[in-house]
Parts: structure tokens; sequence; C-alpha cells
């Protein structure tokens, strides 16, 4: 009954939240992305114990569990879809480095102007 009731709230605070990390987050650097997410994935894990706490107060907690552990996955949806974005564009990264590197070890071609049979 209590997790219904503030589900719709939780929802609404999490995308307003997600927002304005998203905005926040596209000057940081690789690491401090994936801190950010861990910090929010850190937060609605905290949001769901309470909530399975409050659930074993209740009559019908099996309900109420199953209420709390939907809001947590579909809270931690978009968490999840920025991590695997972060973690693809750091892979990009790392490949564009590499190859960088591979370029920079190559010898300059000369080219010979001379006709000599």
């Amino acid at each position: 009954m209590i997790c219904a009731r503030y589900t719709g709230l939780i929802v609404v605070l999490l995308c307003a939240l997600s927002s304005r990390v998203s905005q926040a987050t596209e000057t940081l650097t690789h690491e401090q992305k994936l801190q950010v997410l861990q910090d929010k994935r850190d937060t609605i894990i905290q949001r769901y114990d309470y909530s399975a706490k409050q659930c074993w107060q209740l009559f019908m907690v099996n309900d109420c569990l199953q209420a709390a552990r939907q809001e947590r996955r579909r809270a931690m949806e978009p968490i999840d879809r920025q991590e695997h974005a972060v973690r693809a564009e750091k892979r990009a990264q790392a490949v564009a480095d590499r190859l960088e590197r591979l370029d920079a070890k190559k010898p300059p071609l000369e080219i010979n102007n001379d006709s000599q049979p």
C-alpha cells in the first residue's frame, strides 16, 4: 500500500534527476560518468532497501516486495542503458587511441621520384 502510493513520485524524481545528471555528464571523463551512474545506482538500492523494510510492516508483504522490486528494475533500466553507452564510448576511444599509436609507430613512406629501371 505504502509502496504503491510513492511509486509514481519516485519515478518522476528519478526521471528529473536523470535528465539533470545527463546534462552535467557531457563534459566528464568516462570514469567520472561511471562514478555518477554508480552513485545513482547506490541511491536506488538504498531506496529499495528502505521500501523492502517498510513492506515487512504490512499484511501483504509479497505484493509490496514485488512492487518494490519492479520499481527498482524500472529505475535501473535508464542507468543500465547509460552505463552501456559510456562503456561503448570508452571502448571506441580505446580503439581509436590504439590505432593512433600504431600509426605513430609506422615509418613514413618514402616516395622515389627517380625513374630507375
